[in-house]
């Protein structure tokens, strides 16, 4: 039966690289005449020894005051990365009976002398993996913080059934927020650019930019409300190929400016003066209580009244020839 001995404390003689779990360490148990700074010093030492021969021989050896130790995750089972532990700091060494392979961590140690870090964490998310099988993102829910590039990220997974997975992340060193699914949905929040924007893999995109704002769709885009909808601003611009309104009943407060044909089926009332600049072409009756003017030609396909006059069958009384004047047109 193997036995896991804690050696003692050790000193970080050089700091460590984020994509590694080895780092130099001294240890005093070890190294017990060693004195000064704890440093990774390696220096080359000449030695003499005997060959087979019994004669004397020089060799040049390297010899340094700290050993490699490997990080051993104790007591933090979801940690994924070792700690970036840096020179000068404390971690506890570890050996196993009959091993010379030495093991480092920070467990029961302070962690004053860190200052960036990258960490990362997991947790098992599919249920048929075997205890050998190594780490896999796709098989784990996982949250890293990296204060050396400014991100803290969450990360789901697929591998229990879940119909989507996400990505968050959170970019202070750019000042962006992002969350992007599988299906290529993604949220964008950019708060040095002032800009917040969502698209998905249909094409539909809407976005807000400093002071302007966007949306795009290849279907439709509804506005909904049961009692009051308020737009209100300087300029509306619409440009259709048809529009439809349905409105039971509508007020309009100001002038109307037209270019272009008014074609109109159904009966027109109006009350106020009407002034027409152009043709205008009606099938149905107009009732109007006040004057219309038109510099333009006013058809009528069926008739024009105006009680009880009618422009096509009306009758003129005392007609005469040649150049007379008839008399005032009758009723019909």
């Amino acid at each position: 039966m193997s036995l896991l001995h804690c050696l003692g404390v050790g000193t970080v003689t050089q700091t460590k690289e984020t994509n590694t779990d080895t780092v130099m360490v001294y240890c005093p148990f070890l190294f017990p005449n060693a004195e000064g700074r704890t440093v990774n010093n390696v220096e080359q030492v000449e030695q003499t020894s005997l060959n087979a021969k019994g004669e004397e021989v020089k060799s040049n050896n390297m010899r340094s005051n700290s050993v490699p130790a490997k990080w051993m995750n104790l007591g933090d089972n979801n940690r994924i990365t070792s700690p970036d532990v840096r020179e000068g700091s404390q971690v506890a060494i570890y050996n196993v009976d009959g091993g010379n392979q030495l093991y480092w961590t920070t467990h029961g140690v302070n962690s004053e002398t860190f200052r960036l870090e990258s960490v990362m964490y997991g947790w098992s998310s599919n249920p048929k993996l075997s205890e050998n099988t190594p780490f896999d993102p796709d098989n784990f829910y996982t949250a890293k913080v990296s204060t050396h590039d400014g991100i803290f990220a969450l990360r789901t997974s697929m591998a229990n059934g879940e119909k989507s997975k996400f990505d968050v992340q959170v970019d202070g060193m750019n000042g962006r927020v992002s969350v992007g699914g599988f299906n290529k949905g993604l949220f964008v929040l950019d708060d040095v650019e002032s800009s917040l924007t969502y698209s998905n893999k249909e094409g539909s995109i809407a976005r807000v930019v400093k002071k302007q704002a966007f949306i795009k769709t290849e279907d439709m885009i509804g506005f909904f409300a049961a009692e009051t909808l308020n737009i209100k601003t300087k300029v509306i611009q619409v440009q259709a190929e048809l529009a439809k309104i349905d409105i039971k009943r509508t007020q309009w407060l100001g002038d109307i400016e037209q270019t272009g044909n008014t074609e109109q089926k159904g009966d027109y009332t109006q009350e106020g003066d009407f002034t027409q600049v152009g043709d205008f072409f009606q099938e149905g009756d107009t009732v109007r209580n006040g004057d219309s003017t038109s510099t333009g030609t006013v058809t009528g396909l069926t008739d024009v009244i105006a009680p009880p006059i009618s422009l096509r069958f009306h009758l003129t009384s005392g007609v005469r020839g040649g150049p007379d004047t008839s008399g005032p047109p009758t009723p019909a």
